[in-house]
């Protein structure tokens, strides 16, 4: 593969002397979206982690070699790794909120982070991340600079960890499921900053998951991984429309696929109703409706679903269903 931007070799891995994975061999290019797909327990994460090579992951190579950007991983001195983590080689978490300090306004952190590996002209730097921000519409960058993570959803925290790895630069960026926390208004924006990450940067980017639909709509090519094996990879289009291993074709017809039911045309008795539930929190000097007037029945034996994006409204409506907030209007019996 014509500029190959990570190499891995007959890699064997795994915890405690065991082996997880087993002769794992892929090559990246530049600027390509490769996917590692396949169900929990497979091996996605540890193949990132032996890639990453902190002794906090407790991963052991037991054979095999990762070679990133022309260097062997397993030579590098700790300090030399630390170099490397974070500018070249970046992580985006399943979870954004282990990757920064809840408590520390979003302005220190990128400071902080960026001046970890080179000097730095705060005025400059700080131009340099306006613009990643408006790259990837995060807009009012000013008053998100100035929050906390805590003050931020899940998709937002998210995004700005994406933000954050732009204004580094990278050659590499490892995503382990990414987007499984997120609804799926906030996938959409993650995956749309993730193809921006390649076109700005030209990185090349490493997408664990275990969704296959979110594989087909990203990655240039795709690994299927069972039990610790790669037992398919390819092009992405020729996977999912023309998959070989058993595996690999169940993995697809699994896919949920949404589909007419046949409802029953009464319910019984009515089990709750809810009429013009209204909830207000005092946010910042302000006073903000999290939900208005919101009012529904419920049958015995029915099913309703409640969605929404994030921030829409669906924790707060809960509460108020489960008496563990008082409602400002409204009542539900």
């Amino acid at each position: 593969m014509k500029d190959t931007v990570l190499n891995l070799r007959n890699l064997c891995a795994g915890y405690n002397g065991k082996n997880v994975v087993s002769d794992i061999s892929f090559e990246v290019g530049a600027g390509e979206i490769f996917a590692l797909v396949g169900e929990s327990g497979s091996g996605k994460s540890t193949i990132l982690k032996a890639i990453m090579g902190l002794p906090s992951n407790d991963v052991r190579i037991s054979s095999g070699s990762i070679i990133f950007n022309g260097l062997n991983m397993a030579e590098l001195s700790f300090e030399d790794r630390r170099k490397l983590l974070g500018e070249k080689l970046c992580t985006v978490f399943q979870n954004p909120a282990t990757s920064m300090n809840p408590i520390r306004k979003i302005r220190s952190q990128f400071l902080d982070t960026m001046r970890s590996h080179k000097r730095i002209d705060p005025p400059k730097a700080l131009a340099a991340i306006r613009t990643v921000f408006n790259k990837l519409g995060l807009g009012d960058t000013d008053r998100v600079l100035d929050c906390c993570p805590f003050e931020f959803s899940g998709g937002m925290c998210q995004r700005v960890v994406l933000a954050l790895a732009m204004v580094m630069e990278p050659v590499l960026i490892l995503a382990d499921e990414p987007t499984s926390a997120l609804d799926v208004m906030n996938q959409r924006q993650v995956i749309d900053e993730f193809r921006i990450l390649r076109e700005e940067c030209r990185a090349s980017i490493i997408l664990v998951t275990h969704n296959v639909s979110l594989a087909s709509h990203i990655a240039d090519r795709t690994a299927i991984m069972f039990q610790g094996e790669i037992v398919e990879c390819g092009p992405t289009r020729q996977i999912l429309h023309s998959p070989k291993h058993a595996y690999t074709k169940k993995l697809i017809s699994d896919v949920p696929r949404i589909r007419a039911i046949s409802l029953p045309h009464s319910f019984a008795s009515k089990l709750l109703e809810v009429s013009n539930v209204t909830k207000r929190y005092n946010v910042a000097e302000q006073t903000v409706d999290a939900i208005q007037n919101v009012g529904f029945t419920l049958t015995r034996g029915e099913v309703l679903g409640i969605v929404g994006e994030s921030g829409s409204g669906k924790s707060t409506l809960s509460r108020q269903l489960l008496q563990l907030e008082k409602t400002d209007e409204g009542l539900q019996q």
